[in-house]
């Protein structure tokens, strides 16, 4: 029940819930919140009546096992790269004067994830009962551009829907995820966003210094 209620609380107010969880005994629940949320990911790309009537269709046992040892795999190289990448925001963060540990902000990056499990509220429903739409509600063709709004009740709306709450959570992982790492390197928020930033930029820096390091 406790880790519901923190689950709830810290959407609203992150900052206080974080330094509850941080001072607090017991675990910080990092990875069941970093499971919960690469299964709601999973979910949210998943097409469940097309994927029903792939297995349907090959057939045999064997694909089952096949799927789920992906599934399994995936899962498990995702806690791996969450496990490592928290490196990063820790290192950035002591570089604007954070003093956090990387426990710490190890757990402050797993609860500023919080949005993408209360997405698994809609991304269960959408994963088995939405079926794609084949075609889209505005088309372009020979030049002009046709709007079909017949389109939009065979699919393409609870797409759009379904997208606008994609983007929603997304913001709100960011909102969360500044207050929570501030809150655990001890700086303001604004700081906590910068050290974000700048950790989802650094891989492709590295990467680009890489290649014309090579070339």
């Amino acid at each position: 029940m406790r880790f519901l209620a923190n689950l709830a609380a810290v959407l609203v107010k992150p900052r206080q819930t974080m330094r509850r969880i941080l001072d607090g005994p017991g675990s910080r629940m990092v990875l069941p919140l970093i499971l919960l949320v690469v299964i709601s990911g999973i979910l949210g790309d998943l097409d469940a009546p097309m994927s029903r009537q792939f297995l349907q269709q090959s057939g045999g046992w064997q694909v089952w096992l096949l799927v789920a040892g992906v599934v399994l795999c995936v899962i498990a190289a995702m806690v791996g790269l969450f496990y490592l990448y928290a490196w990063v925001p820790f290192f950035i963060g002591r570089f604007f004067d954070g003093t956090g540990d990387i426990g710490g902000v190890r757990a402050a990056l797993a609860w500023g994830l919080a949005p993408g499990v209360w997405a698994l509220l809609y991304r269960v429903p959408a994963a088995i009962w939405f079926v794609s739409s084949g075609a889209a509600a505005v088309q372009v063709r020979g030049g002009g551009v046709k709007f079909d709004p017949g389109m939009i009740a065979n699919g393409c709306g609870v797409a759009l829907v379904f997208l606008l709450l994609e983007l929603i959570v997304l913001a709100w992982c960011a909102i969360v995820m500044s207050n929570t790492v501030a809150e655990a390197h001890g700086f303001s928020a604004l700081h906590g966003f910068g050290t974000l930033l700048i950790a989802a930029i650094a891989p492709v820096v590295v990467m680009i210094a890489a290649v014309l390091a090579i070339m």
